[in-house]
């Protein structure tokens, strides 16, 4: 916006027949010769910012490549979470979680703002704490197992990828009816990591039996109890209940 200056009104030019009026001089004022003269003012000159050394500019290099990455990895509407509209102690016990091998699940009903507050988590581990991290969601997860289940050599090559991230973070786990494929790599998945101590972060919005009834019958006898119990073995538990509803 422009900003635009006010000048004072000048008087009306004063009209002569033929005479010429003096301009008249002002007079300073008679000097104080008790008094101390001003000193006069002089601007510090302006330095030119330091330029940046090597080191400085690679890491600021690899500061905005972090950031281009976790762009490419977190959707834009939870880059864009309010942390305040957020269940405060849930939030405050999320983000309190520090690296380790005991994983954090994150569980309770749709709209709590369990996804968001993993984010936040996720992205201090990813900008901050520079950890190697893969994510999926519900959907993505699916597809994943299915293209990585093609041949043998793939699916190791695969599920040694995952199990070795320094992160692995699941949105949405169990969201849809399993197959046996994603059964079995879920299940090598918690349990090589465990190994390797490694962690897993996840949201999810059912229980143990819900969880189990989304199994196929072959999955639920042999794999449903075990996986359960490794993932409570090696997860910490934040139950988002109604009361942790996220503000709209």
């Amino acid at each position: 916006m422009t900003e635009t200056e006010t000048l004072d009104a000048f008087p009306e030019p004063l009209l002569t027949t033929g005479l010429t009026l003096p301009n008249p001089t002002p007079t300073a004022p008679a000097a104080d010769p008790g008094a101390t003269a001003p000193a006069t003012a002089t601007a510090a000159p302006q330095s030119d910012p330091e330029p940046e050394t090597w080191e400085q500019e690679q890491a600021r290099r690899a500061r905005e490549e972090r950031a281009k990455q976790f762009r490419g990895m977190c959707p834009t509407l939870y880059r864009q979470t309010d942390a305040a509209r957020l269940p405060p102690d849930r939030l405050a016990k999320v983000l309190a979680w520090k690296y380790g091998p005991k994983g954090l699940l994150l569980v309770g009903p749709t709209g709590t703002g369990k996804t968001r507050c993993a984010w936040l988590l996720v992205r201090r581990l990813f900008m901050e704490e520079r950890r190697r991290v893969m994510c999926f969601d519900g959907i993505g997860w699916g597809i994943s197992v299915a293209q990585a289940y093609g041949e043998p050599d793939t699916t190791e090559r695969w599920l040694d990828r995952l199990c070795k991230a320094d992160v692995l973070f699941f949105d949405d786990l169990f969201k849809a009816n399993m197959t046996e494929a994603q059964e079995q790599a879920l299940y090598g998945i918690f349990e090589r990591r465990a190994a390797w101590l490694r962690p897993v972060i996840a949201t999810m919005n059912i229980t143990d039996g819900m969880i189990l009834a989304r199994m196929t019958d072959n999955g639920r006898a042999d794999r449903g109890e075990p996986l359960l119990r490794r993932m409570r073995e090696f997860c910490e538990v934040v139950s988002f209940g109604p009361g942790a509803r996220a503000s709209r």
